[in-house]
């Protein structure tokens, strides 16, 4: 998935997509609210999107 596609489903900016991608340190700083969004617009579970395996 594109982060352009991600980010219309979500209502995260392209930009903002980008940056959780690219800085893990960004991404694990996302509060649970923020990580939801981001899971249902990968059709996943939070635990399954902050998991490390």
């Amino acid at each position: 998935m594109s982060p352009e596609i991600l980010a219309q489903y979500t209502g995260f900016s392209k930009r903002e997509v980008k940056r959780f991608c690219k800085n893990p340190e960004v991404f694990f700083k996302l509060g649970y609210d923020d990580l939801s969004k981001l899971a249902a617009g990968l059709n996943i579970s939070v635990e399954q999107l902050i998991s490390l395996d």
